[in-house]
């Protein structure tokens, strides 16, 4: 069925995100240095999901999110991560490919936004910062701009749906 096709992937991605060792890079708001903002980018560049999965984990823990709103926030950026990469993969702009990782990382900054709105100008210097970092070697596709924009269309996409799927608004809980 079309839910099972839907939740399917969330709780695979919910499942491996959580055996990820603790981190200790954070982000503490707008008081955090470019420098060490710079630096966590450099030390996750390998695998933007991984990165934007930590700036998740820290929202969460910051804002002392309930664990229901926290497993939806997981969820819903977890779902935006995985079809952007996707939409991503398939983008074929002249002969290079959207970049994925930008993709990836628009994506997470959309869904993040939705969940905590008063900290989107934060994650888009999150995302400025990370985009201007350098990509890793092993980034085969470097359309960045195709890839932040398709990030965004689909993240849209999925907060569209998180809206309208009849579960509690972002900062509250089912009575």
């Amino acid at each position: 069925s079309m839910r099972t096709q839907f939740l399917l992937p969330v709780v695979i991605t919910l499942l491996t995100s959580c055996m990820e060792g603790p981190t200790t890079t954070s982000s503490h708001g707008p008081a955090s240095d470019a420098a060490a903002r710079t630096n966590a980018v450099a030390f996750w560049e390998a695998n933007a999901a991984v990165y934007w999965n930590e700036v998740a984990r820290n929202m969460v823990a910051g804002n002392r999110s309930p664990a229901p709103f926290a497993v939806r926030a997981y969820a819903i950026v977890s779902v935006a991560q995985y079809n952007a990469a996707v939409s991503a993969e398939k983008d074929k702009v002249r002969n290079d490919h959207s970049s994925v990782r930008a993709a990836i990382a628009a994506a997470s900054v959309v869904a993040l936004s939705y969940l905590y709105p008063a900290r989107g100008p934060e994650l888009e210097t999150l995302l400025d910062d990370f985009l201007d970092s350098p990509a890793p070697p092993s980034e085969r596709h470097t359309a960045q701009a195709a890839g932040e924009a398709i990030g965004r269309a689909v993240a849209q996409q999925v907060v569209t749906r998180a809206q309208s799927d009849g579960l509690f608004a972002p900062g509250t809980l089912p009575v």
